[in-house]
């Protein structure tokens, strides 16, 4: 029986389709177990927010998920072996271009203007985002833990009330902390900020929020994995 051309070029196109499923099928089932044991992508993020609204707890949970270190930027913005005093511009700058430069990290502060480079090369920045009460409670809530533990770092009532009158100028925009250059933190000058950056921003606060923070970072990983396959 003769073979036709046309059947000829049906079979080997229904054998080229298969080729195709199985060559998708094991890169499925390749990208599904980088995302079960392989190595990941370390992620880059910046959590910024203004005081007690959880910048370090969820800092913390992405430092512990993804392995990568935490910087604290209250730790490295001061001289605190000296007068306590903010650290120069020119030197808090250079802090942040080190961080920024490193292959993963997670940095949170309430700062601005001097930590441009971390926002630019974040995966990622998260914004802890409460209502001033509730920042308030927490802020009071920890101190009260802290002197039941004998480890408060600042003790003092006194000192307690004059921090928090601190916080509440922070979210009604009137703080004076920090003056020019620097840029005074507070919900709006926060907005204004991140508003280039709004594509890899998230907004929230919560223990929903905290998780879904984590499951972006997860789907960044991965992605930038398979880019660089």
């Amino acid at each position: 029986m003769p073979i036709l051309l046309g059947d000829v070029a049906e079979r080997q196109g229904r054998g080229l389709q298969i080729l195709v499923r199985r060559f998708e099928s094991a890169r499925r089932l390749h990208f599904f177990l980088m995302s079960v044991t392989g190595p990941r992508t370390l992620p880059r993020v910046f959590v910024i927010g203004c005081s007690g609204s959880g910048k370090t707890t969820i800092a913390r949970r992405i430092s512990d998920r993804f392995d990568v270190p935490l910087h604290e930027l209250d730790f490295l913005a001061w001289d605190r072996e000296s007068d306590g005093s903010l650290l120069p511009r020119e030197e808090r700058i250079k802090i942040a271009n080190s961080i920024s430069d490193s292959d993963g990290w997670v940095a949170e502060g309430i700062y601005l203007g001097w930590t441009g480079a971390l926002m630019e090369r974040a995966d990622l920045i998260v914004w802890t985002d409460v209502r001033m009460t509730v920042a308030l409670w927490r802020i009071f809530w920890r101190h009260i833990k802290a002197e039941l533990r004998r480890n408060n770092r600042f003790p003092g009532w006194r000192r307690l009330f004059r921090f928090m009158r601190l916080v509440a100028d922070q979210y009604r925009d009137r703080s004076d902390v920090f003056q020019p250059p620097d840029v005074p933190i507070s919900p709006a000058n926060i907005e204004q900020a991140v508003a280039p950056f709004n594509y890899k921003l998230m907004r929230g606060s919560g223990g929903a929020f905290y998780a879904e923070v984590i499951h972006r970072l997860e789907q960044l990983s991965l992605l930038k994995n398979r880019r660089e396959l």
